[in-house]
């Protein structure tokens, strides 16, 4: 027959035995809890570094805004840095050729004659924006080399009416370029069809 004091001591061990498992039982929540969201922090991390993931996107997002920024300044989408080792294979159309009129400081400077494109970048002082002979710029203005007609109508590649002598004096400007110390033939250009029933262009310009 058990005494008060052998049960009060039994009670006080079931007490003491059952808070003891409610905060073992706390405790392995709070474990399991932060177990939980070290898993998915790990997760979330591998996602964010794995190179399957961000390397592809990042380099392509690179690579896109390289090719804008050259295309932008150079016209070209690699920095100009390309050169075609036979100047007379790159071929030039009309809109091609404006690019290069001088109004983008990051690209050089091209002018036509006779379908001959030139580098001349450094005439700047001539052919840039605020030159006397602007007007040659990115584009072929053969006509205006023989009538001085420096405007949009007269800067043409338009010869027709023109005489052997003047045609001939203007090869001998297009020979001037290519044998210019400093002036770079770069291509040709292939020059937009003249409608021979056009009007003929007007030289009385002055």
């Amino acid at each position: 027959m058990s005494t008060q004091s052998e049960v009060n001591q039994r009670r006080g061990h079931t007490v003491t035995h059952t808070t003891d498992q409610s905060f073992d039982s706390d405790d392995a929540s709070k474990q399991s809890r932060k177990v939980n969201k070290g898993a998915i922090d790990r997760a979330i991390a591998k996602i964010s570094v794995n190179p399957y993931f961000v390397y592809p996107f990042t380099i392509l997002l690179f690579i896109s805004c390289q090719l804008a920024i050259s295309y932008s300044f150079t016209g070209t989408w690699h920095y100009g840095l390309i050169r075609h080792t036979d100047p007379s294979s790159r071929i030039f159309t009309a809109s091609e050729l404006a690019r290069y009129d001088g109004s983008n400081a990051g690209r050089p400077i091209y002018l036509s004659i006779l379908n001959d494109v030139f580098d001349v970048s450094s005439g700047k002082e001539f052919y840039g924006k605020e030159g006397g002979y602007s007007v040659f710029a990115g584009r072929d203005g053969s006509r205006a080399f023989i009538t001085g007609c420096f405007d949009e109508q007269g800067a043409t590649h338009d010869l027709r009416g023109l005489s052997e002598r003047q045609i001939e004096s203007l090869k001998k400007w297009r020979d001037f370029y290519h044998e210019h110390a400093t002036y770079k033939f770069v291509g040709r250009l292939e020059t937009p069809h003249i409608d021979e029933n056009a009007p003929l262009p007007d030289d009385n310009c002055k």
